[in-house]
């Protein structure tokens, strides 16, 4: 009879050993996806208000792309945002729609309503076209490096319509003081009418 009695101490130890561990398994899972999320939601809240260096913290280039980047921009190295000459997209709302994770890597799947997107780039040049698109899927890859989870190699940039406006509507504010003066260039006055044209384009949309 002990020896029963022992064995079923043992079995019921051991049914709770791997019950306790099934809960911290789920628990760490569910601090992984609370941190995921919330980098994601930051990157793309972020975005989607126009903050112009969000990639400076919350983003990590791979080799391949860094050289892209090099190219494009020496200096910032894409870490910061033009959004007056970038190529970009502008977008009405966003959800996350799920987040996989697998080890120290994720991917993260968000919705986008799209609206109008960048055609070319530099001011001027870059134009605004429309393009409507509902429930634009967009991956986004992360990596847990020392306990931080990084955005690897963003997709362009998605800002809103009010966000951009509002951005257009600040730098031709600045530039309003001189650029009407013999202080500025015929190639200064050609990007603020750029501007203004991209703004009432905007307004239109």
């Amino acid at each position: 009879m002990r020896k029963i009695f022992k064995i079923l101490f043992i079995l019921i130890c051991t049914l709770i050993n791997y019950a306790v561990a099934a809960e911290l398994g789920n628990q760490t899972t569910s601090t992984k996806d609370d941190a995921i999320r919330k980098v994601v939601d930051n990157y793309c809240e972020n975005d989607f208000n126009g903050v112009a260096d969000t990639r400076t913290t919350l983003v990590k280039y791979s080799n391949k792309r860094l050289e892209i980047e090099k190219k494009r921009d020496p200096e910032l190295l894409g870490k910061v945002i033009a959004f007056e000459a970038d190529p970009i997209m502008v977008v009405n709302s966003y959800k996350i729609q799920q987040i996989v994770i697998s080890n120290n890597k994720s991917v993260a799947t968000v919705a986008y309503d799209r609206i109008a997107k960048s055609k070319g780039h530099g001011l001027p040049g870059r134009k605004i076209i429309p393009e409507y698109v509902k429930q634009e899927i967009v991956e986004f890859h992360l990596i847990n490096e020392k306990g931080q989870w990084l955005i690897i190699d963003p997709p362009l940039p998605r800002i809103s319509k009010r966000s951009l406006m509002q951005y257009y509507k600040d730098y031709i504010e600045s530039m309003e003081k001189w650029i009407h003066t013999d202080k500025s260039s015929a190639g200064q006055r050609h990007n603020y009418e750029a501007m203004v044209a991209t703004l009432n384009f905007l307004e239109s949309l």
